[in-house]
């Protein structure tokens, strides 16, 4: 892991250098598991959206509540959608299920693109300073303004 680090950006994720692993090695490029104990568990690492659509939904693979939930639990307010497995996670996601249909989110693209539209402009304005900036806060502000742009 140091040595796939190092091919990284300083400030990447850890993630990032499982992509960089699944690139380098080309049988990994579908999927891996991946153990570095003593850090943290085995865990499976999905490359392609045909495979992580298999583990989600396909075959609905139960997720490591017990490693999410520490760090998702405080933002959303105890278990939700994304920490739960079986009948609660059914029931969650059929309570949100409509909202993420075809013609529902159709329905909103012109929200998103004037979204979209002001994202980009402020992304040409750091590329034209050649500034150092948080991606992190950028993209969360954007996603918070479609968000609420569609849910108004």
């Amino acid at each position: 892991m140091p040595g796939l680090a190092k091919k990284c950006p300083s400030d990447a994720l850890q993630s990032q250098t499982f992509a960089v692993l699944s690139m380098e090695y080309p049988g990994l490029q579908n999927g891996f598991y991946i153990d570095v104990w003593p850090f943290m568990c085995p865990m499976f690492v999905c490359t392609t959206p045909p495979l992580a659509v298999q583990a989600c939904q396909t075959y609905n693979l139960a997720k490591p509540t017990e490693l999410l939930a520490p760090f998702i639990n405080p933002m959303a307010g105890g278990d939700n959608f994304f920490t739960t497995n079986g009948a609660v996670w059914k029931r969650d996601r059929d309570l949100f299920n409509h909202a993420f249909s075809m013609a529902a989110v159709l329905g909103h693209v012109d929200y998103i693109l004037e979204e979209a539209e002001v994202y980009v402009e402020i992304l040409r304005e750091h590329a034209k300073k050649g500034d150092t900036f948080s991606m992190d806060d950028l993209a969360c502000n954007y996603m918070m303004d479609v968000v609420g742009n569609v849910a108004l």
